[in-house]
């Protein structure tokens, strides 16, 4: 079953900021106290961006600073084991398989999310995005992509491949008009924190054999044989 999702990206400065939000969020917190105080204006700016919300879009900022920003978090069960999924209030910032506990995962994603961010654990939204990728559940999303503009880029060149695709790094760069940075465009596939909505499983190496993937090779081929079948 296919996503039905229809993909955005910046136009002369301009660019749309919907945002996936669950309903019933609870009060923020961070990672080591309690804010209820945040959560009136919080919920108020949820239901006015999730009024808006129409396609996945990846709103484009050269830097990011979760300071002023609440990440909500959860977790949920995939055919392919535990994933966790973070969002700001811009969108989907972080989608990763867990390869060990989820209090590691956790402090290794406040690395980049930063110690005295905010942080609420909302289940709900997460499995809204599990629905959204394995199950083809047609609801908007918007992804956060925090990155350089040309990381930016390779990562929305990702984003118009097809599901049961594969290209090589050669091509991918191609694609994003980068011919000649191939190494480059590889890095940035490697740097990509929104894994399946950013699909980097699907870059291979051009003589057919799979390459790296930060969660390992036996996942990426199943990923790939999944869809391949879907």
């Amino acid at each position: 079953m296919s996503t039905h999702c229809h993909y955005t990206y910046e136009r002369d400065g301009q660019h749309s900021r919907p945002l996936l939000c669950a309903s019933g969020i609870p009060c923020g917190s961070n990672l080591h106290e309690i804010c209820p105080q945040s959560a009136p204006l919080y919920r108020a700016k949820c239901a006015t961006l999730q009024r808006k919300m129409h396609h996945i879009s990846s709103p484009s900022h050269p830097h990011f600073s979760t300071m002023n920003n609440e990440i909500v978090y959860g977790f949920t069960e995939t055919p392919f084991g535990t994933i966790i999924v973070a969002r700001t209030i811009v969108g989907i910032c972080d989608v990763a398989f867990l390869s060990w506990n989820r209090a590691a995962v956790i402090k290794e994603l406040a690395t980049h999310w930063g110690t005295y961010t905010p942080t609420t654990q909302n289940n709900v939204m997460a499995d809204t995005v599990r629905r959204v990728i394995f199950e083809g559940y047609d609801h908007p999303l918007t992804l956060d992509l925090q990155g350089t503009p040309f990381q930016r880029k390779v990562w929305q060149t990702l984003m118009q491949t097809q599901r049961g695709e594969t290209l090589s790094y050669e091509a991918l760069a191609l694609r994003a008009g980068e011919p000649k940075a191939i190494r480059a465009v590889a890095s940035a596939v490697a740097q990509n924190r929104v894994a399946m909505l950013v699909p980097c499983h699907r870059v291979i190496h051009k003589d057919g054999t799979l390459g790296e993937y930060h969660w390992g090779k036996t996942l990426k081929q199943q990923l790939l044989d999944w869809e391949k079948n879907a």
